[in-house]
Formats: C-alpha cells, sequence, structure tokens
C-alpha cells in the first residue's frame, strides 16, 4: 500500500475549510487485530464514521501524513508488524475539505488521533531525493483522449456543499471537483479536477515519488484512466494482477498516462519532506 487507502483526494463530500482549532474526532476505539491476515480495509462514512481494519501504525502514519514508505524514517520494532481495528467518530459528521477536495482538515484529525493514542512523536526535514515532474507529452500541448477540459468552479461546488445544496453529479460521473473510487485496482476517475490534484493521487496511487504539478495547465478536467496495475492491491500481488483477465491489454501507469492523458512524468531530482520518527507507544485497548 502507498501513502493512502484513498483516502483521501476527496472523500464523498466536497465543502469548504473554515478556520478551526485543531479538529480532533469525538471517540476513537483502539484494539490490537491477532487475525493473521494480510490486509486491511478503510473506510469513512458521510456520518463521520471512520474504520480502519487489521491495519499497521505504519500503514496509518502513511495516510496521515501522505508519505509512502520512502519518505518515512524510524519507527519501533513493531510499526510495520502489530496490526490494530480503530473506529473512530466525528463529532459533527465529516469534516469540511478543502475547495480542490483536499480533505486536510480530516488528516490532521487522523495525525491527532496518531499523538494521543499511540503517543506518535514526529518531526520533518527535508532531504534531495528522486522525484517525477508531472509535464505534457507533446511539444504542441495536444492533451490525450481521456483528459477533457470541463468549465466548473470548484469554489462556487465547495460554497453550495457547505449551503447544503449539493450539485448534481454529472451523467455517468461522481463528485465534481473530486475523484470517485471503485474497488477494481487500475481505474482513476477524475471529475472536474486541477492538475495539482492529479499530481497528488498520482504520487499516492503507485510511482511511489513526490510528484509536482509541471503541466502549466489551469483549470479542471474530466479524467478516465484505465492501467495495468503494478503495485500489490486489496492483498493481490502485482504479478497476479498481472495475469488477471480483466487487465489484459492494458499498459502500466506511466505509458497510460502518455496513451491517454497526454501526459508524462519526467524523473528528477528535488527536495522530498522526510517524516522521522521519534517514538511511539502501543495503544492501551479500549
Amino acid at each position: 500500500m502507498c501513502r493512502v487507502p484513498l483516502l483521501l483526494v476527496g472523500i464523498a463530500v466536497v465543502s469548504v475549510t473554515l478556520p478551526a482549532q485543531t479538529p480532533a474526532f469525538e471517540v476513537v476505539s483502539v484494539k490490537p487485530n491477532k487475525s493473521g491476515d494480510a490486509g486491511s480495509q478503510f473506510r469513512v462514512e458521510p456520518s463521520g464514521r471512520v474504520t480502519w481494519t487489521n491495519a499497521t501504525l505504519s500503514a496509518m502514519v502513511n495516510g496521515a501524513y501522505q508519505r509512502d514508505a520512502r519518505e518515512i524514517v524510524g519507527g519501533p520494532d513493531w510499526f510495520n508488524e502489530a496490526r490494530f481495528d480503530v473506529i473512530a467518530l466525528a463529532p459533527d459528521g465529516l469534516p469540511p475539505v478543502d475547495a480542490d477536495g483536499f480533505p486536510s482538515q480530516l488528516l490532521a484529525m487522523f495525525r491527532r488521533m496518531l499523538e494521543d493514542r499511540f503517543r506518535l512523536v514526529t518531526h520533518w526535514e527535508t532531504r534531495e531525493g528522486p522525484i517525477y515532474n508531472l509535464a505534457l507529452d507533446r511539444a504542441d500541448r495536444r492533451l490525450g483522449p481521456k483528459l477533457v477540459p470541463v468549465a466548473v468552479d470548484c469554489a462556487k461546488v465547495a460554497a453550495a456543499m457547505a449551503a447544503g445544496t449539493p450539485s448534481i453529479p454529472r451523467q455517468g460521473r461522481g463528485r465534481e471537483c473530486n475523484f470517485s473510487f471503485t474497488s477494481e485496482p487500475g481505474s482513476m476517475q477524475g471529475n472536474a479536477v486541477t492538475m495539482a490534484v492529479l499530481a497528488r493521487f498520482l504520487a499516492v496511487e503507485g510511482v511511489e515519488r513526490e510528484v509536482v504539478d509541471r503541466t502549466g495547465l489551469s483549470g479542471t478536467f474530466d479524467i478516465d484512466l484505465l492501467y495495468l496495475p503494478e503495485q500489490p492491491a486489496g492483498g493481490v500481488s502485482a504479478d497476479k494482477l498481472a495475469t488477471d483477465p480483466r487487465f489484459q491489454g492494458r499498459a502500466g501507469l506511466i505509458t497510460s498516462l502518455r496513451e491517454q492523458l497526454g501526459l508524462k512524468l519526467e524523473s528528477a531530482r528535488g527536495p522530498v519532506k522526510v517524516l522521522v520518527i521519534d517514538s511511539a507507544l502501543q495503544p492501551s485497548t479500549n
């Protein structure tokens, strides 16, 4: 699993971000999971109930801090081994997300929960490392057939949602200014999303590097991308996914970006934020 069990780039609801004190879950239950299962599940409900089943602290840190394993340093000896079931309840339903669909307040709640219940202590360092620049593939700047500009004002969508009048999704698409997710790996649908949000999503979904938007494209776009998963998904190895009939004929993510979206990922080096784990403790059961 990469940074987020996605989570999180836009969860079921769009609203405006309001200034507030550091948000926190009202109720949190943490119990050890001794099932021996390999996979974990993450679920967020509009009511504000969040469940993370059979998750390691490593996976929870990946999601809460939006870092993959290569960008996390340190941790106790049980960091990648001990598994937990977490149920958390937000006091007033899911917190509002940013206008571009990024759930910064919910992530802040996850971080506070880890600090409170796992006594997690961290600090950030900036180091030079490999990154990807997201750029246009063609010299004539022509977009691919599955990257379609749409005239959607995400700030207005967010304001309408906050006022209790959410927009009606366009036919065949999910909520605007968000990614839609299915249970099938190798499938990506963005509904009126910015290139910055796409860059975040790509970093989460399998390239295992920071992705920086260098496309120069403004505005919002509909994205429909199919690719061969090259990372394990749902407890299934990448080798096994490659033999699945559903994915036959598909190229990998980087090739599919070029062919379907007209975008490319250019290898580069740049500043990478690294999360250093100073200490953590296994929580008491409740």
